[in-house]
């Protein structure tokens, strides 16, 4: 079995389809924080900010126009 490193980023929903109060998307990959501060609108960049803590914000579209409130990991 051939095994291969795969630095793809990625984003796959982590909780069952449907309607709830709470979502989970689970982003991963060499360019997951950069790719979050796209959408991230918070105090600081995530880039910025020390590992392992969590950061409260919003989801914005290009636009600039806010999507959800969202807590990062």
């Amino acid at each position: 079995m051939l095994v291969t490193k795969n630095e793809d980023t990625i984003a796959a929903l982590a909780t069952a389809p449907g309607e709830g109060a709470i979502s989970v998307i689970r982003i991963s990959g060499g360019n997951a924080i950069v790719g979050m501060d796209e959408i991230f609108s918070a105090k600081s960049k995530l880039s910025d900010v020390s590992p392992n803590s969590i950061q409260y914000g919003k989801v914005v579209n290009k636009s600039g126009e806010i999507i959800d409130d969202v807590l990062v990991s």
